[in-house]
């Protein structure tokens, strides 16, 4: 019996591979680019993606890879919705991590830094006495810092892992798609949402308060932090354990060679008059700024900080964040500002 034989260079194809892969990429870019297309058509069109605990724990990695080169921002939405991070890059030699987790406590993440010795570059921190109100248990803040724990404890490191991470965050910047962090069906059958609050690939967010109605906002903010009485002076117990154990955290800190700045962002309107009543600056933010060894900034003692927009008398409206980011960053770091990055 006769036995025919072929060689695998008889069955793989020969040439016109430059050809195919033109062939291929141009339909891939074709497919990306009708689906961006899509999904903008949709009204969904602003870079934006989900703030999930997976974001928080990529920023604070990187907090404790940049060492003494990072510039960290701790607080809550204040913070986060405040502080236009290209604008910070621009003016300092520091690279800025924003790390603020809307509506938790800052200790738990001031602790964390300062029990990691990778983290020794600058620390920026929103304090506002209501905030030493909340309570540390079973809250976001150390959620995501377990979450962070676990990660480390389980990650096996490998070379190009900081290349994929930067390639990952260059496309989530630039395709709205893939900075979704929404599966294809997911995309196709959501709803255009009218939500003002957008949150950025680097963590940080903007208030577009031009998408709703400003006066609503006003008025449920203000009844939110007003509540059902009359506001009056409040008592934080054990208030000098807790400046105590911000002043260890400060001390940890400050032994490796970090720096560490109270920044007490504004408020406005009769939030600003709440505010006042219940946690008398003389009482408490004095009483701090006079015992900490760190650096402390109070924005009614900077009229350029004061004179922005906030439409619900808490939250930096993103028109302004640029204009208040500049202003910060003057007062922070003076004349070590970098003088290339003119104002405008």
């Amino acid at each position: 019996m006769h036995l025919s034989t072929s060689s695998s260079s008889e069955r793989v194809p020969q040439g016109g591979w430059l050809r195919t892969w033109i062939v291929t990429l141009v339909i891939v870019a074709v497919v990306v680019t009708g689906w961006e297309w899509f999904v903008r058509a949709r009204g969904l069109g602003d870079v934006a993606v989900a703030n999930t605990a997976e974001l928080w724990v990529r920023e604070r990695e990187r907090a404790a890879a940049l060492g003494s080169d990072a510039l960290v921002l701790v607080g809550a939405s204040r913070m986060q919705g405040g502080i236009d991070l290209e604008t910070l890059r621009a003016l300092t030699d520091a690279e800025p991590v924003q790390l603020a987790i809307s509506a938790s406590p800052l200790m738990p993440v001031l602790r964390h830094l300062a029990n990691d010795p990778d983290v020794s570059g600058t620390v920026v921190v929103s304090l506002d006495m209501s905030a030493l109100r909340i309570l540390d248990d079973e809250s976001e803040a150390q959620r995501w810092i377990a979450a962070y724990d676990d990660f480390k404890a389980g990650r096996t490191a490998v070379f190009y892992q900081p290349a994929e991470d930067r390639l990952h965050q260059g496309i989530d910047s630039v395709l709205v798609s893939f900075s979704r962090n929404a599966r294809p069906h997911q995309l196709v059958f959501a709803r255009t949402t009218k939500s003002y609050v957008r949150t950025l690939p680097d963590r940080s967010q903007q208030f577009d308060y031009s998408k709703i109605d400003r006066e609503a906002a006003y008025e449920r903010r203000v009844r939110l932090v007003r509540g059902y009485t009359d506001p009056s002076f409040m008592e934080i117990s054990d208030i000098d354990e807790k400046f105590a154990d911000i002043e260890e955290q400060v001390e940890k800190l400050q032994a490796r060679g970090a720096e560490v700045i109270f920044v007490r962002l504004p408020s406005s309107k009769q939030i600003r008059e709440i505010e006042d009543i219940r946690f008398p600056r003389d009482i408490y933010w004095d009483k701090f700024a006079a015992g900490t060894r760190a650096r402390t900034i109070h924005f009614a003692d900077y009229p350029e900080l004061g004179d922005v927009d906030l439409p619900d008398g808490v939250h930096l409206d993103a028109s302004e964040q640029e204009k208040f980011t500049r202003a910060l960053a003057h007062i922070l770091f003076g004349d070590s500002v970098n003088r290339d990055a003119v104002d405008p």
